[in-house]
């Protein structure tokens, strides 16, 4: 099956198969069965070229297009192989459907955006990438003004993540109504999260965080801003935290964080729940509005070790020392790499660390 899916491959470069395409998305504007860009066809001649080479390099909608309809329809998954992007991409007027069943190669976003990135579905998985295996690697991905709404395990750069996602930036909401929804991952099994930074709105009903849903793995130097709503297991950077599962490092900025819930152990400024974890030196902003149970005032707890614990030690705004508008509290406290070889660097305008 996959021999004749690759020779199909070969002979159109430039792949307009009306039924293939519509299986990984539909222009918003055409409705279904015709190529998610318009009257531009999925294009794969970046992989048609040499389907034997290591390195990938895309720069255009139809070639992301192209990505994922070699990767849906099981031509390749990609392990052992590199997509550099290298150049700008705007998915206007695409429902994207994620990549999938699963990604195992690495993509190499190259600090360029995506922007626009849309997904309305009612199946499990999605993001730009609905699931990348222990061998995929997401990394220098900058995700412009996001609007995702799907069913469970979503995030917006991978729904379901056993993998490495690195150096990250989304901007944007991300919508659903079951379970596990994460601004940057869904669900991070087994996987790393790292060097990402969130600014928007997550709502979703069990499991939702500003940067990772439900965790299982590692996240760490990764901070978000914006707003962070569910019912129950709500946390600023982090939804559920697994039982030995590690948060290291993470700063919570979030204006507010809402959990229906009648009990305040589902809910917390940097996770939002107290099970076998392993916290380590994380901050929240001591201006966070967090609520539960409709309108009741959660305390978060602001003791010597608060760093270690679900709500993180207070830090305030402000350019003083040890205070979050102050890159050397970032990169002494916080201890996120805004080194010269390091992945963050200072926004003087935002005053905040930023990706490169």
């Amino acid at each position: 099956m996959i021999l004749a899916l690759v020779s199909a491959v070969l002979l159109c470069g430039t792949c307009s198969l009306e039924g293939n395409i519509a299986e990984w998305g539909t222009s918003s504007a055409s409705g279904g069965g015709l190529s998610p860009l318009e009257n531009s066809p999925a294009d794969t001649a970046w992989y048609t070229a040499n389907p034997s080479a290591t390195y990938f390099y895309i720069s255009t909608a139809e070639e992301l297009a192209g990505l994922a309809w070699l990767v849906n329809s099981g031509v390749d998954n990609f392990g052992g192989e590199t997509i550099m992007q290298t150049s700008d991409i705007n998915l206007e007027g695409v429902n994207w459907k994620s990549i999938n069943p699963y990604f195992a190669g690495t993509y190499d976003g190259g600090g360029h955006t995506i922007s626009k990135l849309t997904i309305e579905s009612a199946s499990s998985n999605d993001g730009l990438f609905g699931s990348v295996s222990s061998t995929g690697v997401v990394k220098n991905i900058k995700l412009i003004n996001v609007t995702i709404t799907g069913a469970s395990i979503v995030g917006g750069v991978v729904g379901s993540n056993n993998g490495t996602v690195e150096n990250c930036y989304i901007t944007g909401n991300v919508y659903g109504s079951h379970q596990s929804f994460g601004g940057v991952v869904g669900e991070n099994t087994g996987g790393t999260v790292r060097n990402c930074s969130f600014d928007g709105k997550v709502t979703g009903n069990h499991n939702v965080g500003g940067v990772v849903a439900y965790n299982d793995g590692t996240v760490e130097s990764c901070y978000a801003i914006g707003y962070v709503a569910g019912n129950d297991y709500v946390g600023g950077v982090v939804g559920s935290n697994s039982s030995g599962s590690t948060v290291q490092s993470c700063v919570a900025l979030n204006d507010s964080i809402t959990a229906a819930i009648d009990s305040e152990d589902y809910i917390g400024r940097v996770v939002g729940n107290l099970a076998g974890y392993i916290l380590q030196n994380n901050y929240a902003s001591n201006s966070m509005a967090v609520e539960y149970n409709t309108n009741t005032t959660y305390v978060p707890d602001d003791t010597a070790n608060a760093d270690n614990n679900k709500d993180g030690k207070d830090v305030a705004s402000g350019t003083g020392t040890g205070q979050y508008n102050n890159q050397s509290w970032w990169s002494g406290t916080a201890s996120f790499d805004l080194s010269e070889s390091g992945p963050w660097k200072w926004d003087s305008v935002k005053q905040l660390p930023v990706l490169k």
